[in-house]
């Protein structure tokens, strides 16, 4: 079904199961994540969908590094792929384990690569700057020229450069408050909790979330440094109002718009007029014209 935001009643919501190892047992809630953890939200969300496995202690272990089978046996899931290439071309992938199959799906879609020896090293850890290119390949994420703005502080390998900045720039996993990413540390569950928690739970295409991403980034970063204080909390507002139908379309977002609009028309004429013209000298029409009707209807453009 295309997507279109006025049919935005008949969204189809995806359904993902984040599987890891097959001696996991589901849990709802677990005793080593607590609501100051950084990735609490994107874990809960996957939890209350029914999504996340645990250990049978309770726990989740967010710190747990992730390996190369462990990575793909998530990505295959969440994006629903299923095919399968019968062609397994690593030395030590067999089918008496437990992610093989998982291994052909992966060769089914193209997105995974071995070693010069024409091995998969399954039980690797994975980088995060390895989980950000794996991402990267599967979702079209438009890269941002934020350096400026949100520069990265510590070293990232040549080849992965761009998939890292993808990922930070979309705001898909976040810097620490030094600026450093720690792209060639092992990603960790938790990670990779937050990072595929963007992606649960709705269905527009890679296009219409990268538009939403777009204005989100450009009113942010651009738009808000401009505003008076009563301009600034309407954009505020617009800003977390889509922000919020990223993380789950399940929001109401009719509620948030319609509150952004009740402020915006508060605003002298003048204010409006000035406020408008603003969003559209930092973004696209055609963005804005599509996104209108959605968040902010009553700005014409």
């Amino acid at each position: 079904m295309k997507f279109s935001f006025k049919t935005i009643p008949f969204f189809l919501f995806l359904s993902i199961v984040l599987l890891f190892p097959q001696d996991l047992l589901a849990a709802s809630s677990f005793s080593d994540l607590s609501t100051s953890d950084p990735c609490y939200t994107a874990v809960e969300k996957l939890v209350e969908e029914g999504s996340i496995k645990g250990y049978p202690d309770g726990t989740m272990r967010p710190d747990r590094p992730i390996t190369r089978a462990e990575l793909i046996t998530v990505i295959n899931r969440v994006f629903h792929y299923s095919a399968k290439d019968s062609n397994v071309r690593f030395k030590d992938v067999s089918s008496s384990q437990w992610f093989y199959e998982e291994v052909l799906k992966a060769n089914g879609v193209g997105y995974i690569n071995g070693y010069p020896d024409q091995t998969f090293r399954p039980q690797r850890n994975v980088t995060k700057e390895e989980t950000c290119a794996f991402i990267t390949r599967l979702v079209n994420i438009p890269i941002r020229h934020l350096d400026s703005l949100m520069p990265i502080g510590d070293p990232i390998s040549s080849w992965a450069d761009n998939d890292v900045r993808k990922i930070v720039w979309n705001g898909i996993l976040p810097l620490d408050a030094g600026g450093n990413f720690y792209a060639r540390s092992n990603a960790t569950r938790g990670e990779v909790c937050m990072a595929l928690a963007r992606f649960a739970s709705y269905t527009p295409p890679a296009e219409q979330r990268n538009m939403i991403y777009s204005v989100i980034l450009n009113m942010k970063y651009h738009v808000l440094d401009q505003c008076n204080t009563a301009q600034g909390a309407i954009v505020e507002s617009m800003i977390a109002n889509m922000e919020a139908y990223l993380q789950d379309t399940r929001y109401d977002y009719r509620l948030g718009a319609d509150n952004a609009m009740e402020a915006y028309r508060s605003l002298p004429a003048a204010q409006r007029t000035e406020l408008k013209n603003l969003i559209a000298s930092w973004n696209t029409l055609s963005d804005l014209r599509e996104l209108a009707a959605f968040f902010f209807p009553e700005m014409q453009f």
